[in-house]
C-alpha cells in the first residue's frame, strides 16, 4: 500500500494521505464475481423489545443464531444472497453508490492519517474511524482529533464510496473489500509513519461505517484491540448457521459467518473475536421504522434502537464481550456524549449507562 505525505497539518500535528491502490479495483471486480475468496452490559436488555435472541446446536455442534420470527425473512434475505447478481458496470462515484456497480479504484480518494505531535516514544495505538453515507474521511475525523492528541493515537480514517443497501450482495462485497483494504493500511503503517504501534487497533465506525466497522472485526480480529458501533443499520451475526421453522441453515456474509473461510482462505477466528471488547450503541430518537434496508426487519428488528438491541444480545448469546447504550435524546448523529463514550471505552474505563430516560 502506497502512502504520500502532503505539507499540510490540523491541531499541529503532520497529516499523510494513503493513496488507494488498483489491486482494490482487482479485489472489487473479483467480488462482483462471487468469487470465493465478558463485560457487564451497560443497560438491561429485555427480550420484549425486538426479537428474541437464543443460542441452538446444530449437527456439527456450532453454535448457531435463533429467533421465532426470522423464518420468512432469514429465507428472502439467503436466496437472494444464492442468486448470482447481474454484471457490474463502471460508475462515477457518487456518496452512495447503486446497487450492481464498482467504483474504480483510481477514483477513490484518499486514507487521511492524522498523527498528533509530540508522541512519546514506544508503540503508538492506532484509531481507525469508518464514517457513513455521503460523508469523508476527513470531515468525520475532525471532530477526533482532540481526542487523538489528548491520547496519543495515530488517527486513521479513509473515505468508501459505498453501494447503496438494496441488495445484500452489494453490502457483502463492499465489506469484504474495503476490510481487505484497511488491513493492508494496517500492515503498512508502521513502516509509512516510521514508528512501531500497538498490536490491534480501535475501531470506530458509524452508521455504515459501524456495519463496515463490525465486520472488520469479525474478519481481521488479530488487528483489532477494541470496537465501538454508532447507530449501524446492519449487523453481520457472528453466528455462521440460523435455526428457524425447525430446521438449521448456513448463515452467509453479510448476515453470518458460515463462509468467511471459503472467502478469506482462512476459517472464522471466533475465539479472537470473542475476546474483544465490543460496543453497540444509539440515539432514542434514531428509531424511525422505515428507513432501512427491510431485509432485516424480521430478523433484528425495523429500526437501528431495535437492531442495535437485538444484536448486543446475539453478540452476549454468542459469547462476546459486549456492552449497549442508549443515548437520550439523540437522533441519527454523532453527538459530544458519544465521542466522551467512544474516548472512555477506548481508554479501558468501560462505556457509558444508558442515559435516564432512553428506551
Amino acid at each position: 500500500m502506497s502512502l504520500r505525505s502532503l505539507p499540510q497539518r490540523h491541531c499541529g500535528g503532520p497529516v499523510l494521505l494513503l493513496a488507494a491502490l488498483s489491486s482494490l479495483l482487482n479485489a472489487c471486480a473479483g467480488l462482483a464475481g462471487d468469487r470465493p475468496g465478558a463485560s457487564t452490559t451497560s443497560t438491561a436488555l429485555p427480550s420484549a423489545v425486538g426479537p428474541v435472541v437464543s443460542v441452538a446446536a446444530s449437527g456439527s455442534g456450532a453454535s448457531c443464531w435463533s429467533s421465532p420470527t426470522s423464518e420468512t425473512a432469514v429465507a428472502d434475505a439467503l436466496r437472494q444472497l444464492r442468486t448470482p447478481s447481474p454484471p457490474p458496470a463502471f460508475t462515477s462515484s457518487p456518496p452512495a453508490v447503486p446497487s450492481g456497480t464498482v467504483v474504480p479504484a483510481s477514483s477513490l480518494p484518499a486514507f487521511f492519517v492524522y498523527v498528533p505531535p509530540g508522541l512519546p516514544a514506544g508503540p503508538a495505538r492506532v484509531v481507525v474511524a469508518l464514517h457513513g453515507f455521503g460523508d469523508t474521511g476527513k470531515d468525520f475525523a475532525q471532530p477526533l482529533l482532540p481526542m487523538a492528541e489528548a491520547n496519543h493515537w495515530i488517527l486513521v480514517a479513509p473515505t468508501f464510496h459505498y453501494h447503496d443497501l438494496r441488495s445484500e450482495v452489494d453490502a457483502r462485497q463492499d465489506n469484504l473489500a474495503f476490510a481487505r483494504e484497511v488491513s493492508d493500511v494496517l500492515a503498512e503503517l508502521p513502516r509509512r509513519v516510521g514508528r512501531p504501534l500497538d498490536q490491534g487497533a480501535f475501531m470506530l465506525g458509524f452508521s455504515r461505517g459501524a456495519s463496515l466497522a463490525e465486520n472488520f472485526a469479525l474478519l481481521y480480529p488479530g488487528q483489532v484491540a477494541a470496537a465501538a458501533f454508532l447507530s449501524a443499520g446492519a449487523y453481520t451475526l457472528p453466528q455462521g448457521c440460523v435455526a428457524a421453522g425447525g430446521r438449521v441453515d448456513g448463515l452467509p456474509l453479510p448476515l453470518g459467518t458460515a463462509d468467511v473461510a471459503t472467502r478469506l482462505d482462512r476459517p472464522f477466528d471466533s475465539a479472537a473475536f470473542q475476546r474483544l471488547p465490543l460496543w453497540v450503541s444509539v440515539g432514542s430518537a434514531d428509531d424511525r421504522p422505515g428507513t432501512l434496508l427491510s431485509h432485516w426487519d424480521d430478523v433484528l428488528g425495523p429500526t437501528r434502537l431495535a437492531r442495535g438491541k437485538a444484536f448486543a444480545q446475539a453478540l452476549t448469546a454468542f459469547g462476546a464481550h459486549a456492552d449497549f447504550t442508549v443515548f437520550g435524546n439523540a437522533g441519527h448523529e454523532v453527538t459530544p456524549a458519544m465521542l466522551t463514550g467512544v474516548e472512555r471505552f477506548f481508554q479501558g474505563e468501560g462505556p457509558p449507562a444508558s442515559e435516564e430516560g432512553a428506551a
